[in-house]
């Protein structure tokens, strides 16, 4: 049985670069949780599942999304068939090798996966960066030329008893296996005995080879990921004592200055109780002033009330006169501009009996004369195509032609406003932030009849099926 002629590896990406690459086997490590990506965890990962061959060129693809949870773990039971899928997979670009059998979202032989897959417009110059990182070879990929054998070779068992079979070079049936083995038993059971015994260390030691070469691998991926630890114990340690050196020297600082405080406290104790002293002898000094001042105001408070009573009753007396003509002066200009207004309003009722009459016997008139004579007014709208408008609907498609083309196309303006939109530019308008002009903007499949167009569903790619937030809604055209 001849052994496989191409490498597997995974490769996954962030910011349209190649951020880590492995063996299929260590990322099955991953997936089994005996190694974690803390370097991916809280992330949505796209991902490159690639055989490669002996001269490092990829021959399949398949473009998978895997998340990390905040711990860099995969989701439980997570599994991709990719053997599979690159097996039953169409044809992908010629990377070197011929046309690569590629599977992604859109092109997938098993139809419950496809949401685990993303399409390759996202990111056009995926394979070729894939194709570079192969060419680099950082895994040194290897590839093994040797063959494997059922069995123990003939070579090593004695054939003397077998001579009686050496013209037949036809592979054994069922009933001749029996007969060989009843033959062997009836000629030397211990020669047959050999023969298993020699079977099972062949198979011994393929065994041992194979648990050694996956303890290596997994031997390796744990001093990694130890390595790795090691490394971040490391430098969290060296910022810990350095920032626990700051902050002593802080600490020394602060308690510097709070020593430095305490003396101002206490001096500023003593400055204040000295001026506590001085600002009682002057409130009784100013109680004394102000029984003093409360009397003479109060002789003089009470003068001065006199004085502006009389004041008061002879102002009072002018402000009303000058309030009373003013009014009658308000009265007259209000009735002056109450006539101008009737006045205005009769010339602008006339205006317009006189603009309907000269409308009548002209525009209308000269529209009636076109008609008669055969001519249609056509316009074109997306989605009614060329309409013809009859005489009596022009004014109506004068004041609002989007309305009335919505009105043909069966809808309401609104939802024909929104279809034009998607029709002229047709991109999912998922709204994925809270800025109204920052939507999706992924190419997708145009509706060309309004009818059949919905708001949030059919102008929605395959990523964005449906709205999930509030801040998710259809962005919708200013009227």
């Amino acid at each position: 049985m001849d052994s496989k002629r191409y490498a597997e590896v995974i490769f996954l990406l962030k910011d349209e670069q190649i951020e880590k690459q492995m063996l299929l086997s260590e990322f099955e490590a991953v997936l089994d949780g005996v190694v974690s990506l803390v370097d991916q965890k809280n992330q949505s990962c796209r991902s490159l599942y690639l055989q490669v061959n002996e001269s490092l060129q990829i021959s399949a693809c398949v473009l998978f999304v895997i998340d990390f949870d905040d711990a860099g773990n995969t989701p439980a039971n997570w599994h991709l068939p990719f053997t599979q899928l690159v097996d039953q997979a169409g044809k992908g670009p010629n990377l070197g090798a011929g046309f690569i059998r590629l599977a992604f979202n859109g092109q997938c032989s098993v139809p419950w996966h496809n949401n685990k897959l993303w399409s390759p417009d996202d990111f056009p110059d995926v394979f070729l960066l894939a194709q570079t990182a192969v060419a680099e070879n950082r895994l040194e990929l290897e590839f093994s030329s040797t063959e494997e054998r059922d069995g123990i070779p003939l070579s090593e068992l004695d054939m003397g008893m077998f001579g009686q079979m050496q013209g037949n070079d036809t592979p054994f049936d069922v009933q001749d296996s029996i007969e060989t083995e009843r033959v062997q038993l009836d000629a030397g059971p211990d020669l047959l005995a050999h023969q298993w015994h020699l079977k099972f260390k062949a198979f011994e030691k393929e065994y041992n080879q194979k648990l050694n070469e996956f303890k290596q691998g997994t031997d390796k991926s744990f001093s990694n990921v130890r390595e790795g630890y090691e490394r971040r114990l490391l430098c969290v340690t060296e910022e810990y004592e350095k920032t626990l050196e700051e902050v002593t020297q802080e600490l020394i600082q602060v308690k510097l200055r709070l020593d430095i405080m305490a003396s101002q406290k206490q001096s500023l104790e003593d400055v204040n109780q000295s001026q506590k002293q001085q600002i009682d002898v002057l409130q009784e000094k100013m109680e004394v002033l102000r029984k003093q001042s409360e009397q003479k105001n109060r002789d003089e408070l009470q003068s001065t009330i006199k004085k502006y009573e009389i004041q008061s009753e002879d102002t009072l007396s002018e402000i009303n006169e000058r309030w009373k003509i003013e009014t009658e002066k308000k009265d007259e200009e209000l009735r002056a501009r109450n006539e101008l207004v009737k006045q205005i309003q009769k010339e602008v009722c006339d205006l317009r009996r006189d603009k309907i009459r000269l409308v009548n016997s002209g525009a209308d008139k000269f529209l009636e004369s076109l008609e008669k004579l055969g001519i249609n007014f056509i316009a074109f709208h997306p989605g009614a195509g060329h309409m013809s408008i009859p005489l009596v609907d022009m004014t109506i498609y004068m004041e609002n032609p989007i309305g009335y083309a919505a009105s043909r196309c069966l809808v309401s303006e609104e939802h024909y406003r929104l279809w034009l939109q998607h029709y002229e530019n047709p991109i999912c308008r998922f709204q994925i932030s809270k800025d109204k002009e920052d939507v999706c903007g992924g190419r997708i499949k145009r509706v060309d009849v309004p009818k059949t167009f919905k708001g949030g569903v059919t102008d929605r790619c395959v990523k964005h099926p449906s709205v999930s937030a509030e801040w998710g809604k259809v962005v919708k055209i200013s009227s």
